[in-house]
């Protein structure tokens, strides 16, 4: 891979490079329509850059979380707040970005099934819970860990998010949301 970097740098000799980003937004296979759309990022990089970024490729990851915006107007809010809690994160406003993904993730704490199943797993030991009570106290957990940044009080007056916690729980809250299927979310 060097030697193609050098090279590719070498007959650049310092221009500039186009780069091209298409994206398309796909159908999802749920009940809901999902809004359809396409669009062309274009963007000038400096020869070098690319190719410092291209050689850090491998120092980290990412993992995409499709919400669906569909007709759902419960869904449609919720993946609205996530996009609001990634814009927040990207500010560097870790608190109000972790208060709007506690927002996005009410819906699903509060479903007759949710809130049964984490009743259930109350009373059965954490190696005894089935899958459903299982991600029934996830989604209870990261409500709790996301409401020390809306609250004040004597347990989480002391709480302080890092960006890194602010993005876990973001990603999370994104994961859950997607989990659950249209139509079963609560206003």
């Amino acid at each position: 891979m060097r030697s193609v970097e050098r090279g590719a740098e070498a007959r650049q000799a310092g221009a500039r490079n186009r780069v091209y980003l298409m994206t398309r937004v796909l159908p999802a296979p749920q009940d809901g329509r999902l809004l359809f759309g396409m669009g062309t990022l274009n963007a000038t990089v400096q020869a070098g850059d690319w190719l410092r970024h291209l050689e850090k490729v491998d120092a980290g990851t990412y993992v995409d979380v499709l919400v669906p915006i569909t007709e759902d107007t419960v869904r449609a809010t919720a993946a609205r707040r996530i996009r609001e809690a990634r814009t927040l994160l990207r500010e560097g406003k870790n608190d109000p970005a972790i208060m709007t993904a506690r927002a996005a993730l009410e819906p699903i704490k509060t479903t007759p099934e949710v809130k049964s199943l984490f009743k259930s797993a109350n009373n059965t030991p954490a190696s005894k819970r089935s899958q459903g009570e299982r991600w029934a106290v996830a989604v209870e957990a990261f409500y709790s860990l996301a409401s020390g940044a809306a609250h004040d009080d004597e347990v989480t007056e002391s709480f302080v998010y890092s960006r890194q916690d602010t993005e876990a729980i973001v990603a999370a809250v994104a994961g859950l949301v997607a989990r659950y299927p249209t139509g079963s979310l609560q206003v």
